[in-house]
């Protein structure tokens, strides 16, 4: 079996309008997961500050630690238990933050062909001055040939999966800390003392 190349521009822009929905789509799928593990650790974070003993088990922490510390493994572990869920809940909070955070394009993409500002990414395109009535971003897209420009939504498609990649690594990691934070949050519930 052999393998063809694009024989055809039209086929080489069907190929990038696929991997760009397909890139889209995890990248709010990404947004989406983020959204709700910062509202869900933010709300847990929210439900612990509302209690009056995880409060001072926060607030007290040092002062309890007396000199012998086998003496105050039952005062000592509800504490370390409500300062590590709420550290672990704030990370995740962050983390999720970051995913949801909007990403830059990378600077202003020059095609590889003439050398001038891209055509494709959102931040080139915004960088067009106006001019007359019509925009220069459009005279510059009709002075391009349809390689030049299928290079360049090639080069979005590749930006594009750099920004979804970041974003699954961060929510993995943001994910993580919640579910660790949730756990410890619950821990927290069964030992401290009533």
């Amino acid at each position: 079996m052999t393998l063809e190349k694009f024989a055809t521009d039209s086929e080489l822009s069907a190929f990038h309008d696929v991997q760009e929905q397909y890139i889209s789509r995890n990248i709010q799928l990404a947004d989406a997961k983020a959204s709700l593990t910062m509202l869900t650790t933010s709300g847990a974070i929210a439900f612990l500050l509302r209690e009056e003993s995880f409060r001072q088990h926060i607030t007290t922490t040092i002062a309890m630690i007396p000199s012998d510390l086998s003496l105050a493994a039952p005062v000592l572990w509800p504490a370390a238990a409500a300062s590590f869920s709420l550290a672990l809940l704030a990370i995740s909070a962050g983390l999720s933050f970051l995913v949801i955070a909007p990403r830059m394009p990378p600077p202003a993409a020059s095609s590889e062909t003439t050398g001038a500002r891209g055509v494709v990414f959102w931040g080139d395109i915004a960088s067009f001055p106006l001019s007359g009535k019509t925009s220069s971003y459009v005279e510059a897209v009709r002075s391009r040939t349809l390689t030049q420009i299928a290079n360049e939504k090639l080069a979005n498609i590749y930006a594009l999966s750099r920004v979804c990649l970041s974003k699954m690594r961060v929510l993995r990691a943001a994910m993580f800390f919640g579910a660790v934070g949730f756990l410890t949050m619950f821990a927290w519930e069964l030992i401290e003392p009533k």
